[in-house]
């Protein structure tokens, strides 16, 4: 699967759970595709990988964005995401919402991030980036709508490169 349209889901009341097991790197999910579907209060990713790489075209595009909770391929709880090694971009609204997340890892690879990553993230407390580079912000949206979780989160990074994240903002 590659696309899964606009309001899909919507308004699907009775809609509990969603599961994506999708390996498909370039997915899209349209916009308000889970829109009302209040009752949604687990979402299973199978590939974390894939997962990250999902565009969601808005927050309700995301079933995450209503559950508020995420997991992983065995069942548990993502509390501590890790973006596996080899991804190079963080898509938006990923993890929109996502309020039992307390920390998220981003790999060595990670060369771009995108809008809403961590929007509601209200658990948020620590972000490690292991890019040397800084990740640039491709997004078009104003991140300082992420400043209550930006100010309550501390980033972590490589220390030859504290400097360029500090000169980055």
């Amino acid at each position: 699967m590659t696309y899964i349209g606009s309001s899909a889901f919507a308004n699907c009341t009775a809609l509990t759970d969603v599961t994506f097991n999708t390996s498909n790197y370039t997915m899209t999910v349209g916009e308000d595709a889970y829109f009302g579907s209040d009752a949604i209060s687990r979402v299973l990713v199978k590939n974390l990988d894939a997962w990250v790489s999902i565009n969601f075209l808005n927050p309700a595009a995301n079933p995450a964005s209503i559950a508020k909770h995420l997991y992983g391929a065995d069942g548990s709880e993502i509390v501590d995401a890790v973006v596996p090694e080899g991804a190079i971009y963080v898509n938006n609204n990923v993890f929109y919402n996502c309020a039992s997340i307390k920390s998220i890892t981003l790999p060595t690879t990670i060369q771009f991030v995108n809008d809403n990553i961590i929007y509601g993230c209200t658990s948020l407390t620590k972000m490690i980036c292991n890019a040397t580079d800084v990740p640039m912000f491709l997004g078009v949206l104003d991140p300082s709508v992420m400043n209550d979780v930006f100010e309550a989160t501390t980033l972590y990074v490589p220390a030859a490169s504290v400097n360029e994240y500090k000169a980055d903002g």
